[in-house]
């Protein structure tokens, strides 16, 4: 059994606007940096199952809601693990 252990899902209205200028600066435009569902699903073709992960990186500007990864997870949940994302200490 392969399993992809370690996953993301966003789309980029998660992003926040200086994160995405910071990618930019960095020439990161050359590389989407949209990961929604639709591309995430066609990737995990290729394992038996895989863990999604929420993300609380509010420091940098990147949160991901939990309700977003749980509704993607409740279509897939034969092949999807969810894990929520914890908001991080001052």
């Amino acid at each position: 059994m392969i399993v992809d252990c370690h996953t993301h899902v966003w789309r980029l209205e998660h992003w926040s606007q200086e994160l995405l200028a910071e990618a930019g600066q960095a020439r990161c435009e050359s590389f989407n940096l949209d990961a929604p569902w639709e591309a995430h699903w066609q990737a995990m073709q290729a394992v038996d199952k895989a863990i999604v992960f929420g993300l609380r990186a509010q420091r940098v500007g990147l949160v991901v809601p939990n309700d977003f990864v749980a509704e993607y997870v409740r279509q897939h949940n034969d092949k999807l693990i969810g894990f929520g994302g914890c908001p991080g200490f001052p």
